[in-house]
């Protein structure tokens, strides 16, 4: 861990979580007249790029942890259901999955959607996306 001053790691820590440089600066308490000054000189040290580095790859490590911990509690949901053979449930885990990681975002969708009605519009798509998820030979095992 880079070591700095308790002023440059209060800097450090709030552009980590919010990265405007006056801001930061002001939080970490210099004056709101010299803040931006102060921070264009902090974003200049070596000490406090190596940092924000730091501190930013604990974010990182904790996102995936938070990441692997959600996708993680959605596989016995998986399991289950693929014992079922309740490809809907399947894939709605599998869905839930890319959504939590970032693969699948907005109003795109793994699975087919239901009519007014509720019945799903074309489920010729199942079986295929299974087949890609090994699924078939997943139950034959």
């Amino acid at each position: 861990m880079a070591y700095l001053k308790p002023q440059h790691e209060a800097f450090a820590k709030a552009f980590a979580a919010s990265p405007n440089g006056a801001a930061a600066a002001r939080a970490a308490g210099y004056a709101p007249s010299s803040a931006a000054g102060q921070a264009a000189r902090l974003l200049r040290r070596s000490d406090v790029i190596l940092r924000l580095a730091e501190l930013d790859a604990e974010d990182e490590a904790a996102r995936r942890g938070a990441l692997a911990a959600l996708t993680g509690k959605l596989e016995p949901v998986y399991d289950a259901a693929l014992l079922a053979g309740d490809h809907d449930t399947v894939l709605q885990a599998v869905e839930l999955q890319a959504r939590i990681s970032g693969l699948v975002q907005g109003g795109a969708t793994i699975r087919p959607r239901r009519s007014a009605q509720g019945a799903a519009r074309d489920d010729a798509g199942h079986e295929s996306f299974l087949d890609e998820l090994d699924y078939f030979d997943r139950q034959r095992a």
